[in-house]
């Protein structure tokens, strides 16, 4: 019986791996093949491997190694004989095509986004009176996916819009575009600044009314000191968000109360009556 022992070729990779996934090694052609998981990064890795006793390996053992092209080993032995391999990595392509977040949304201002994931729909909000008819969601997707239609939309009914991701695998997400209910209406805050001659900006008397929302009426309770003329009184307020006050702004005469029209955006009026009533020890703030 004949027995022939084939002597180890020394330039040989005995074992490459990345991450303890190991490589397919063609010694023949010279090719060191990886697949890899989706969404790793390529760019950095200095990958592990096994060669003969004697041989060296550029680049060196723990040498990180951008690998978005293939990378160059080349394995020499103790007598100087070399082989050169191609490490190639393939990545494989992102199953994943979920949208992650809605960042705005291009013809109205948003105020508010859900996702369910689990019935696959995004509701999103927008401020009241807002037009549906053109509007571009603008949302963060799953690395690599894309998402149709691109364009603007009519969202007077839901749209349905299909996300694909980077492995092909597509999912569709049905999108509502619902406006806020029109903001109370109402008055923060009314203070009214006294004018009498001679004075300056900073010079100001003022006084803060007592708002009643249940009974509409902002009233006010001045001293009698005669700077404080009833006739020529300015007032300043701070309406809630969509309110508009009528009469806007300027010098009142408050001898009778007055009446003040408040208009919410969708077009509902409230009126409050605002008077003012001189007391001998009324504070001033």
């Amino acid at each position: 019986v004949r027995v022939i022992l084939e002597e180890l070729d020394k330039t040989n990779f005995l074992d490459f791996s990345i991450e303890g996934i190991k490589a397919d090694i063609d010694h023949i052609r010279g090719i060191v093949s990886f697949s890899l998981p989706a969404l790793t990064d390529i760019t950095n890795i200095a990958p592990d491997f096994i060669v003969a006793e004697g041989s060296s390996v550029s680049p060196a053992l723990g040498e990180p190694q951008d690998f978005t092209n293939p990378v160059v080993y080349t394995v020499t032995d103790a007598d100087g004989k070399e082989k050169k391999y191609t490490i190639t990595i393939v990545v494989e392509k992102n199953d994943e095509a979920d949208i992650t977040s809605v960042q705005k949304i291009e013809g109205a201002e948003i105020s508010g986004a859900t996702i369910s994931k689990e019935e696959m729909k995004v509701d999103i909000r927008v401020r009241h009176g807002s037009i549906l008819t053109s509007l571009k969601p603008i949302v963060t997707l799953s690395q690599g996916a894309t998402i149709t239609p691109d364009t603007p939309q009519d969202f007077t009914n839901p749209v349905t819009y299909t996300v694909t991701a980077e492995s092909g695998r597509q999912v569709q997400y049905i999108f509502t575009v619902t406006p806020d209910d029109a903001p109370a209406i109402g008055l923060h805050s009314m203070t009214l600044f006294s004018h009498w001659a001679g004075s300056t900006d900073s010079e100001y008397l003022r006084s803060h009314g007592v708002i009643d929302d249940v009974n509409k009426t902002v009233k006010f309770n001045i001293p009698t000191d005669e700077s404080w003329d009833v006739r020529y009184f300015e007032p300043k307020y701070i309406a809630f968000y969509g309110t508009t006050v009528s009469p806007a702004s300027g010098v009142v005469d408050f001898t009778n109360p007055v009446t003040y029209t408040l208009t919410g955006q969708d077009g509902k009026e409230e009126k409050y009556t605002v008077s003012v009533t001189k007391m001998p020890y009324s504070p001033i703030y």
